[in-house]
């Protein structure tokens, strides 16, 4: 038989051609980019998704989910005034955390006319004086029990100075505990309108000014100066300066509930309403689509993940995850799923490299073809490093140059050159090793797992002179 000659990229004796160990099928769980679970919704009180999840069972069989989504309630924390409690999170975050999950978080302060949820914010910033609209519960049609002594519930003015006051001393104490917590990959506005949604649906119902909307913004723009902030598309779709402010001020952007039924008439396949306003976003910051409640919505709306699918990819997402209800969505799209889930943010295919001859004593230059196939790039600049490999097995790590991996943008391929250190290596044959790292996680290329070793790519022999 005939032997396949795959042509060399480049006219060069030095370069070798990699696109022959490239893998396109194995899911990559790389760091700052994948699918989410909303473990913890609706606040602490309400279980019912975190209750579905059998104990000591971690995702194993959901590829690319490594990230555990909680919306909490200001009154989870603060259930007394200066008086913070946080051994719940704790707990989540110290049993998830050890099986490798990242955690990401958003803070409400209304949850809706809800019987369960009276106070999301705390009962004491109404009786300091904070102005309040108080829902009367009895008139809510519902089997779920209230407190026939307290029975509203209570929305804030998002605009009230004593209720803004309260909430950046709380927000203060939430940036001693999450600021920069290596855990903890992105923070949402959360602060305002129902459910942390940037809107007051299934409450008041009211408008506010850009000016209400921006204190909120500017208040977790103030307290979150080390971990990425979200915000969502809804506070900022009546007001287009708000939009481009919020891009300007590095935030990223994410949309709750892509693929909702009525979003499909008006909104067209992909049932974004608003396309355009996430490229002002994914050339700085990452873009987050969560996926609608599936229980509410009729097989066809969902289409079996395509029009998901093609949400995520318009909008350049690096985020995807749900709002409960994983066990439904898998089962009937479990092909769809994976393939998602490598293209969400960067997926780094190295076609080949080049190596200039190597003398001791000297410097190297690595020059690597790198193509990212993912939705986005990367919003991290990850650390390049090499080691060789003596024939007695001994490992030498060699100093490399920076590299800007941020500038391998989706869609395009990439050439990137890299200095390597020899000065006190010694003649002889060696193995090369390349890789990305995070810190000490490995960032890996799209290549078959028996050509890795320990996060590094194995790119064979060189000889040094």
């Amino acid at each position: 038989m005939e032997k396949l000659f795959i042509p060399c990229k480049r006219d060069s004796a030095f370069y070798r051609d990699l696109r022959y160990i490239a893998d396109d099928e194995t899911v990559i769980e790389n760091p700052h980019k994948g699918w989410y679970y909303h473990f913890v919704d609706n606040g602490m009180r309400r279980s019912f998704y975190r209750d579905g999840v059998k104990e000591g069972y971690f995702f194993e069989d959901v590829p690319g989910l490594k990230i555990i989504y909680l919306r909490i309630d200001w009154s989870d924390i603060e259930k007394e005034e200066g008086v913070y409690d946080w051994s719940e999170i704790d707990e989540i975050m110290e049993k998830w955390g050890a099986h490798g999950f990242k955690f990401t978080f958003r803070i409400c302060t209304f949850e809706g006319i809800s019987r369960d949820i009276p106070f999301a914010t705390p009962k004491y910033v109404f009786d300091k004086g904070a102005k309040y609209i108080a829902h009367d519960l009895r008139s809510i049609n519902s089997k779920t029990p209230f407190d026939e002594n307290e029975p509203y519930c209570y929305e804030p003015y998002y605009s009230d100075p004593v209720f803004l006051e309260n909430l950046d001393r709380f927000m203060t104490e939430c940036e001693r505990k999450l600021d920069g917590h290596p855990l903890v990959e992105y923070i949402d506005v959360g602060s305002f309108g129902t459910w942390g949604e940037g809107h007051c649906c299934a409450g008041s119902e009211l408008s506010y000014d850009l000016d209400t909307i921006k204190a909120h913004i500017d208040m977790c723009i103030r307290h979150f100066k080390k971990t990425q902030i979200m915000l969502n598309y809804d506070l900022a779709i009546d007001f287009e300066w708000l939009a481009h402010y919020g891009a300007e001020m590095g935030l990223g952007l994410r949309c709750d509930s892509i693929n909702v039924a009525g979003y499909v008439a008006s909104n067209g396949y992909n049932t974004l309403s608003t396309p355009d306003m996430y490229a002002l976003y994914n050339t700085y910051a990452p873009v987050d689509l969560e996926h609608g409640h599936l229980r509410c919505n009729t097989p066809d709306v969902h289409r079996s993940g395509l029009a998901y699918l093609e949400a995520l990819k318009r909008s350049g997402a690096t985020y995807a995850g749900f709002h409960g209800y994983i066990e439904q969505w898998l089962p009937e799209n479990k092909y769809i799923h994976s393939y998602i889930a490598n293209r969400l943010g960067y997926w780094y295919f190295l076609d080949g490299f080049s190596m200039s001859p190597v003398f001791s004593g000297r410097n190297a230059f690595l020059t690597l073809d790198v193509r990212n196939k993912g939705f986005a790039k990367a919003y991290y600049k990850y650390t390049a490093k090499a080691l060789i490999k003596d024939n007695s097995g001994n490992l030498t790590e060699i100093k490399c140059s920076d590299i800007d991996n941020t500038a391998w943008l989706p869609e395009q391929e990439c050439t990137s050159r890299i200095s390597l250190d020899f000065e006190n290596v010694k003649k002889g044959t060696y193995t090369l090793y390349f890789g990305l790292f995070d810190k000490d996680t490995p960032v890996k290329f799209a290549i078959k797992p028996e050509y890795y070793e320990n996060g590094y790519c194995n790119f064979g022999k060189i000889v040094v002179e």
